[in-house]
């Protein structure tokens, strides 16, 4: 076993090593090229990973078929598949893109709706909690509302390997976004606090699985551990939840879409308030992904993955080693 994980630590070394000068080079070449050349290969390339990435495929159709059941047939449920697929390296190459020195032609391809609702939100001097998905090429998002003159801080989890994540941070700043780090975990909600007193925007992407700081919210018709983190913060400093979502045109432009801040009738109980507004986010996000089911790329993750039993056990063996 430890020979095992020995081989296993030297080939990650490895690969690690060679996605240094990898990205590098990538990144070069990326905004090197025209911008429409690029996202033609990169499109050619992601419909050739399509079957290559059987393990991501499969769990997709089957949380596709999950989420709509009959409703869409296993033609259409491959289609969406294809689609995440050729889309994902065209996210890509468009946030290479926009860290170069011709950015603005990423920036003339973003428009957005509903601006007053952010407008409206940021008037109550108490900052706004922006709460999104892994929808559309999310990546851009905080990078358009930026571009608009929006204060916005962008909440991500930092690489592992600290040679990749130097790299990225150099693209982040030539991008101009604000990122905030979710580790270490007291620093990152100091940050975020901070930002919200400052009347300024932090972006949350809030539809992945968190088997802590988490409630079971419905998406789809079945328990989703949800963060809960929006919610928390939104009582704490009374700053409105504000969702907001990225989608891809046919034409390769972006739309920005900035949906009402969320409003629930509060009540004398500090859960079922928590409960109510992560349940509202849920509710918002799977309108977006009913509408778009070929822009979620989290089909490929394991959005269920926790459920309510799985809890009640793990903290019963909690209880039972103790």
């Amino acid at each position: 076993m430890n020979r095992k994980r020995k081989r296993t630590s030297r080939l990650k070394r490895m690969l690690y090593s060679i996605g240094q000068p990898g990205l590098r080079l990538f990144h070069f070449l990326v905004i090197s090229c025209p911008l429409n050349i690029s996202t033609s290969l990169s499109e050619k390339l992601g419909r050739v990973s399509y079957y290559f990435v059987s393990k991501y495929r499969n769990r997709a159709m089957r949380n596709l078929q999950r989420a709509f059941g009959h409703t869409k047939s296993r033609k259409e449920r491959k289609r969406i598949c294809r689609d995440i697929a050729k889309n994902a390296f065209k996210d890509i190459v468009e946030v290479f893109y926009s860290t170069g020195p011709d950015q603005s032609r990423i920036v003339d391809r973003i428009s957005i709706s509903g601006e007053e609702n952010l407008k409206g939100a940021l008037s109550r001097g108490r900052g706004v909690i922006a709460v999104s998905a892994h929808l559309g090429n999310f990546s851009l998002l905080g990078f358009g509302l930026v571009c608009r003159g929006y204060p916005v801080h962008v909440v991500i989890r930092p690489v592992r390997e600290q040679a990749i994540e130097k790299i990225l941070h150099e693209y982040r700043k030539k991008q101009g976004t604000s990122f905030i780090f979710t580790k270490p975990p007291q620093e990152c909600v100091k940050k975020m606090l901070r930002a919200l007193r400052n009347n300024e925007v932090i972006c949350l992407l809030v539809d992945q699985a968190k088997k802590h700081g988490s409630v079971f919210a419905d998406f789809f018709g079945r328990p989703a551990a949800t963060t809960t983190t929006p919610a928390l913060l939104s009582l704490r400093t009374g700053a409105p939840v504000v969702p907001i979502f990225i989608v891809r045109e046919e034409d390769d432009t972006h739309h920005i879409f900035i949906e009402p801040a969320i409003e629930i009738e509060l009540t004398d109980d500090h859960d079922e308030n928590i409960f109510r507004i992560t349940a509202e986010i849920n509710r918002v996000i799977q309108s977006y992904v009913e509408r778009y089911p070929d822009q979620w790329s989290y089909w490929t993750a394991r959005r269920w993955k926790y459920q309510p039993e799985d809890v009640k056990q793990s903290a019963k063996n909690q209880g039972t080693s103790g």
